[in-house]
């Protein structure tokens, strides 16, 4: 419910390690979606956008340029992976929705990825899914 607490928490974690059943859990320090817009409410609510953002109909090329791409994103730490979902489709998987959200945008604009097609995957961590 704070936010001093939950970093602690996550820096702790991070040093130490989480594990769960004897498995070992991947903590992640997601973005800030806070204070809320009614862009983010539409692109949520409306939309349905997540945080993993996939994009069909690219060539191998394109999927290698990715990291390039979203360089800044990298940087800043927004980019959790970049890989494919089981269907072969290129999947990013971003911290936040905002940031998906802008990427997707931005994307949409280049020439680059004339004919691609943008979609958004269930996030397995928002509430009611579960990831095993």
């Amino acid at each position: 419910h704070y936010e001093v607490p939950a970093c602690d928490m996550y820096a702790y974690w991070q040093k130490y390690g989480l594990t769960l059943r004897g498995q070992p859990i991947r903590v992640l320090q997601l973005g800030y979606t806070y204070p809320k817009n009614r862009q983010l409410d539409e692109d949520v609510f409306t939309r349905c956008y997540t945080r993993i953002l996939l994009i069909d109909n690219i060539n191998d090329r394109v999927i290698q340029r990715l990291p390039a791409y979203l360089n800044k994103q990298v940087k800043m730490g927004f980019v959790i992976e970049i890989g494919q979902v089981d269907d072969g489709v290129t999947m990013i998987e971003f911290t936040s929705v905002g940031e998906a959200a802008k990427a997707m945008r931005a994307m949409q604009t280049e020439e680059m990825f004339q004919g691609a097609v943008f979609d958004f995957d269930e996030d397995y961590c928002q509430e009611g899914s579960y990831a095993y």
